[in-house]
């Protein structure tokens, strides 16, 4: 009979000395009721248009991203179990899943579980989705100001049927305006807290590169900037249905990335944005149908042209997978 149950099948309680703990952060409870309550302040509401003192380079938190493992938002299964275990294969960056801005702000239970993190997520991110800059502004002051959080997302490359009808997450691509002004909300309420922004290449044909000097431009009301684009090599409309674009017009002697035209159309004039690709990193050299994209992917992050490089159904079919990138091999290559 086991140490946990009497022979008569009664529950043993473990000794103190033996339970181990269960942590997580982000609970924020209090922080639920005072919404729910229409109690909580957020300062945001009482801004206006007058001039706020920039701050210094030195106060401004940018994390460096180069040759960090990140594992991808994702949707119903990126939840803090999972992510425990992609901590453990070797992930340096993990997002939270997708969070609903608007869901959020009216408290609901199910979504505030989704802003929990570990304490073994070194470089914890939230991920939000929304087309309302007035949303954007307010959760991402609740971030800054109540949760341990090391960077805010803006999803603009999920291309799911949800998010198309309200205007948010790949849709954004369609109205760049409507884009920029969410991440200018975002940058505001950010302050120190760096923002980033996850995207396609364009809605039903690659235009995002026109719009890469625009990012290069955004400051927010303490001249704050963004941090990091990541760059799906996917338009909205191709969803997951054709491969990512990492070496693009192979065979016809053409072999630049869509992915690397982005990079290349930013403005000498405006600092340099970290740029993380992704897309269809399921191996690191299996097969030689796969060998291109992953040398392509690789010849990126050695010239520097790719900060580094995200993963997400990879991981999830094969956690291992992290291992793999961090020690450049294929596992099953014995390599």
């Amino acid at each position: 009979m086991g140490s946990h149950c009497t022979e008569d099948f009664k529950l043993v309680a473990k000794p103190k000395e033996e339970q181990i703990p269960i942590v997580e952060l982000n609970e924020c409870k209090d922080v639920q009721l005072q919404i729910r309550g229409k109690k909580y302040v957020f300062e945001c509401s009482s801004w206006d248009d007058a001039p706020v003192g920039a701050l210094g380079e030195e106060e401004m938190k940018s994390i460096d991203f180069h040759d960090k493992l990140i594992v991808a938002p994702l949707t119903t299964v990126g939840n803090l179990p999972f992510r425990r275990i992609c901590v453990e294969y070797g992930a340096d960056v993990t997002y939270s899943e997708m969070v609903m801005t608007g869901t959020l702000l009216k408290a609901q239970c199910s979504e505030w579980a989704l802003v929990r993190r570990h304490p073994s997520e070194k470089l914890f991110g939230l991920q939000l989705a929304t087309s309302k800059p007035e949303e954007a502004k307010k959760v991402t002051e609740l971030v800054r100001r109540e949760m341990v959080v090391d960077f805010v997302d803006l999803n603009a490359g999920c291309p799911i049927d949800v998010l198309e009808r309200m205007g948010a997450g790949a849709s954004l691509l369609q109205r760049p305006g409507k884009l920029k002004r969410v991440l200018g909300s975002m940058l505001d309420a950010a302050e120190t807290l760096p923002v980033l922004c996850k995207l396609r290449t364009g809605d039903k044909e690659n235009t995002l590169a026109k719009l890469i000097p625009d990012f290069q431009a955004l400051r927010g009301r303490r001249g704050n900037r963004l941090n990091a684009l990541t760059i799906h090599g996917r338009t909205k409309t191709a969803r997951y249905t054709k491969t990512a674009d990492w070496e693009w017009g192979r065979g016809a002697g053409v072999s630049r990335s869509y992915i690397e035209e982005c990079v290349r159309s930013e403005v000498a004039e405006e600092p340099a944005l970290q740029v993380i690709g992704n897309g269809d990193i399921f191996d690191y050299e299996v097969g030689a149908a796969r060998r291109c994209e992953a040398q392509a992917m690789d010849a990126h992050l050695k010239s520097g042209l790719l900060t580094s490089v995200m993963t997400g159904r990879g991981a999830l079919i094969k956690p291992w997978l992290l291992t793999e990138l961090k020690e450049r091999r294929g596992c099953c290559r014995g390599e």
